[in-house]
């Protein structure tokens, strides 16, 4: 299973990319989940296109803090502080957007199967390189603060921070056909 896991989290963007295909996929073989009525269909697309900038710029967030010092340094401020997995939360949020705006209850349900399937195995994954090599910094970090669902009173962030910039850019770029699709 460990070894699942870690060619699961090595071919991250691979999968992604096939989980992709077969959503668009589903979304050309589904029916629309309702049949659009104006006011009900607008205020569905606001929130869809809400949670898809939600997912855009917090993802800019999360990488804004952990840089290129994903392995290096064990970042536990920012997004870091209410939720270990910060990336993938707010991946989800901009693939639930995603899901919403195609107005297919099959493409939605599959976005969330995709992610409850798919991720925790990546966690897992990177939850022990991180503890192998953050030790009991990690240890203590995995027992404060959630892997997911964010608590929001943990918050904390430091009054500076410094940024890659072009690992920022890269991320930029990454994360951009969020709000494009």
């Amino acid at each position: 299973m460990a070894s699942f896991s870690l060619l699961l989290s090595r071919k991250r963007i691979a999968v992604s990319r096939v989980a992709i295909g077969a959503l668009a996929l589903c979304y050309l073989v589904s029916e629309p989940m309702w049949r659009p009525q104006p006011v009900f269909d607008a205020v569905m697309d606001m929130g869809a296109f809400l949670l898809v900038l939600a997912g855009a710029f917090g993802r800019l967030w999360a990488l804004a803090y952990i840089g290129s010092r994903k392995n290096t340094t064990l970042v536990t401020t920012g997004p870091y502080s209410i939720t270990r997995n910060p990336l993938y939360l707010f991946s989800l949020l901009g693939a639930l957007g995603i899901g919403f705006m195609t107005d297919s209850l099959v493409v939605l349900a599959a976005v969330a199967v995709m992610f409850a399937a798919y991720y925790p195995f990546v966690i897992r994954s990177e939850q022990r390189l991180l503890e192998s090599l953050h030790g009991r910094s990690f240890t203590s970090y995995m027992r404060e603060v959630p892997a997911f669902l964010p608590k929001f009173s943990l918050f904390k962030e430091p009054e500076e921070i410094t940024v890659n910039t072009r690992y920022l850019r890269r991320s930029f770029f990454s994360v951009m056909w969020f709000p494009i699709i």
